[in-house]
């Protein structure tokens, strides 16, 4: 009997159990269809600027009926003054966004967003200058003024200036104005602004100028991103991928139609541009998309790694984490479905996981708790060894180069004191020897002679330790401006005159070859630096030949470098020095037994990598070296 009452018990609890799940499968299904032919879901998009050519796709979207056809009723505002669109979208008051690498940086601070897509596959902040300016690269900012945004665009432009070796306190930052006026009355020297925009006006009343891109410096943004909030995400997964596809449609819309979208943008959004200028907008927007070649809202993983340890070096970005939950995976919804099968299936599936869920609800909190705790441990444990690795590396690096710069010091002075006392002992005796009064009249000029060579020799050592410690202590300072070729190398041709009668070399032959089909008579370079490269491989070379022939040239390479080479007959280099001297390895410049130190090599190479460039030596099969000097050609262009 107890058994009998038992599963009475049972079959009458799991019929109780049975009619609860049709009660919840009826209303699941009654709701699912009221769901079906509920309105639109009414969602806002907020700009981050006003209302342009830059947010085409989204107009597109709205006009064509894209976001109809998902199931959305959408509300796009242009910015407000002095609203931040990005607390706008975490805060709820608006769903979805605009925006650039300021993305990264909140996401860094703890702000829950999410990139959907990536519209603007290249940014288009770039720096402004006037033509007949003399900055040509970031190098030549230095002392000067630049309008630009502190974040947002700003932040591109920063971070070139940073990766191209300038500190902040060597230019003046002064806050966006988001005019040209500034730059037109020469109260700023450069600004940052959107190849977008701002040229059209240049082009339009031909104001010369010149862009200075972070691209070509190796500054590679996103802009323009599409975003959202975690909660929006969490919530409405659907709904966001559903936005993002409409969204996307637009864009191929727009970018296929432009005059089209543009006469939208001025007769329903009020665009205070011309449709001149909104279709030069377009043609450079559809080149920073680059649809043809890349899907439209693609999105990279290491790029935005990238972008952010650049933000991160720059100071922007205090603290770095990982960017898993930053960048939306549109694969990971699943196909979409029709709203009205979708609503009817969560119906079914909600009514059955109920009556599940009234077994294991509290099994279930219990686990997903643990399971969170345990997924913070790992990723503070993960973290926590990546910080320990890099420590552990940079401690092994300190400590090489502390080990390296000990033995390079004490070469360095065992082998100085010897070179300073071969002049020096020769000075001094040779002046004991003038100062006895027992050598005769014809013989001390030769001695006064061997006295002023070995003082020059001393000077010229002195001279190049100072080089040596300057380019060590990175003092040296790279000072471009214009070179006239011709005269340059007349200037050379009377250092050589002069080293050739000092060194009374009457046998040596001196030629000078320059390109003047492929070189410019007029450069943009360092001429005091470049001068000081040339005679010290020229020292070396006409040291080493004591009969025949020396020839210096200069020439441009294809990929827009200026070679300098110099060409002797003396006698070859060997492997060793050859390889210590296109390293820069200082240690290696210190003499062998019965060899002389010469530390011009060292100088030469050092202060060309200081100049972008390098120092090569080969071996001529004839017999004989050469010696080339590779630096980055500048034409000078008159303004």
């Amino acid at each position: 009997m107890p058994f009998i009452n038992q599963n009475s018990s049972f079959k009458a609890f799991n019929k109780f159990l049975c009619l609860i799940a049709k009660q919840l499968i009826f209303l699941a299904f009654v709701t699912a269809t009221i769901s079906a032919t509920a309105s639109p879901d009414k969602v806002i998009l907020r700009l981050k600027w006003k209302h342009q050519f830059q947010f085409a796709g989204y107009y597109a979207a709205l006009e064509k009926g894209y976001y109809k056809d998902a199931g959305l009723d959408v509300e796009i505002k242009e910015i407000d003054s002095g609203v931040d669109y990005i607390n706008e979208v975490v805060e709820g008051a608006a769903n979805y966004g605009v925006g650039n690498s300021e993305l990264a940086v909140r996401y860094m601070e703890g702000a829950p967003i999410v990139v959907l897509a990536c519209i603007f596959q290249h940014s288009p902040a770039v720096l402004m200058v006037k033509e007949q300016s003399n900055i040509f690269t970031p190098q030549d900012l230095v002392g000067k003024i630049i309008e630009a945004e502190s974040l947002g665009a700003g932040a591109e432009i920063r971070a070139m200036l940073h990766s191209e070796g300038l500190q902040e306190n060597q230019f003046t930052l002064v806050p966006a104005t988001f005019s040209l006026n500034q730059l037109l009355s020469d109260k700023v020297h450069a600004v940052n602004i959107y190849t977008t925009n701002e040229p059209y006006f240049f082009d339009k009343f031909g104001i010369p100028y010149r862009i200075i891109n972070p691209k070509h410096y190796g500054i590679d943004f996103y802009a323009d991103c599409l975003f959202t909030s975690k909660k929006e995400l969490r919530r409405n997964p659907e709904r966001v991928k559903l936005f993002r596809e409409a969204s996307l449609k637009g864009w191929e819309y727009a970018l296929a139609h432009p005059e089209e979208i543009s006469q939208i943008i001025i007769q329903k959004y009020k665009s205070t541009k011309t449709l001149d200028h909104l279709l030069y907008e377009a043609e450079q927007t559809k080149e920073l998309i680059n649809p043809d070649f890349i899907e439209i809202g693609h999105t990279n993983k290491g790029r935005w790694i990238h972008q952010i340890e650049t933000l991160a070096d720059l100071g922007i970005i205090e603290k770095v984490k990982s960017i898993d939950d930053f960048i939306y995976d549109p694969s990971a919804t699943g196909a979409i479905v029709s709203p009205k099968i979708i609503s009817l299936f969560v119906g079914i599936i909600v009514a059955l996981t109920v009556v599940f869920l009234l077994f294991n609800r509290r099994l279930s909190l219990l686990v997903n708790q643990r399971t969170e705790e345990l997924t913070l441990l790992t990723q503070r444990l993960e973290q926590q060894n990546r910080e320990i690795t890099k420590i552990n590396l940079d401690l092994l690096k300190a400590k090489e180069r502390a080990e390296n710069s000990d033995k390079l010091k004490t070469v360095f002075l065992a082998n100085i004191s010897h070179e300073i006392r071969t002049p020096m002992n020769g000075i001094m005796g040779f002046a004991e020897l003038i100062k006895s009064k027992q050598i005769p009249e014809e013989k001390r000029d030769s001695f006064f002679d061997l006295i002023i060579r070995n003082s020059k020799q001393l000077l010229t050592l002195i001279n190049d330790i100072i080089e040596i410690a300057k380019i060590e202590s990175e003092q040296i300072v790279i000072t471009y401006s214009k070179l006239n070729v011709s005269e340059f190398f007349k200037k050379i041709g009377t250092f050589i005159e002069y080293e050739l009668s000092a060194q009374k070399k009457p046998f040596v032959r001196v030629t000078i070859s320059i390109d003047r089909n492929r070189l410019s008579d007029d450069i943009i370079t360092d001429a005091q630096h470049l001068e000081l490269i040339i005679t010290r491989l020229l020292n070396y070379s006409l040291r080493t030949v004591e009969k025949g022939m020396v020839e210096i040239g200069a020439s441009r390479l294809e990929n827009d470098t200026l070679e300098v080479w110099i060409k002797d007959s003396g006698s070859p280099i060997d492997e060793e020095l050859k390889n210590l001297i296109e390293n820069q390895a200082t240690s290696g410049f210190f003499p062998k037994e019965n060899q002389r130190m010469d530390l011009g090599l060292n100088i030469a190479q050092g202060i060309a990598m200081q100049m972008g460039g390098q120092v090569s030596v080969t071996n001529n099969i004839e017999g004989g070296k050469k010696f080339s000097v590779e630096i980055p050609y500048t034409p000078y262009l008159n303004t």
